[in-house]
């Protein structure tokens, strides 16, 4: 079945312990195949960017396509504006060419992310279809190679970033 969705994030203003002037920084509605994979988690780095885990709603190809930001880690400013020194910017425009906000891609389903407390290491965990569920340091613009890979790319391909682990 195909059914609209919005993925939307609100920012929100603390005034007396009450969430005040919402804005939107992520706003994007979109067409789904499906009702799993949505969407995973968000944390802030110590660059002040926001990381937000995006599924890639049951259609794998969605990983691999630098023009569609489900199947990815996405960094944006804490305003909804793009870094522009995210990897595959170009444009400024999430809807034309590439869409700037992505900094990895190749995830199926990276239901959570964390930052180490003693660096701005990135990790983030990948459900697998059936088996293989992986740990991942994230790297700025690395493809972790869904649906090619599923756990450790085999045979090795240097495409593709490795798992930590597997589970």
């Amino acid at each position: 079945y195909i059914t609209n969705y919005v993925y939307r994030i609100v920012r929100l203003t603390e005034n007396n312990n009450i969430g005040t002037n919402p804005a939107i920084i992520f706003n994007d509605s979109t067409s789904s195949n499906g009702s799993i994979h949505f969407a995973g988690n968000m944390r802030f780095g110590k660059d002040g960017k926001l990381y937000i885990s995006i599924g890639d709603n049951a259609t794998s190809a969605n990983a691999q396509s630098l023009t569609i930001f489900k199947g990815k880690i996405l960094r944006i400013n804490s305003d909804g504006t793009i870094p522009t020194d995210n990897p595959f910017y170009d444009d400024g425009n999430p809807k034309t060419g590439n869409d700037d906000r992505i900094w990895a891609y190749g995830l199926r389903n990276s239901f959570d992310l964390t930052f180490s407390p003693f660096n701005d290491s990135l990790y983030a965990t990948e459900n697998g279809s059936a088996a293989n569920d992986e740990i991942n340091f994230i790297r700025k613009g690395k493809n972790y190679g869904w649906p090619i890979c599923s756990g450790y790319c085999v045979p090795y391909n240097p495409l593709y970033k490795q798992p930590m682990d597997t589970i």
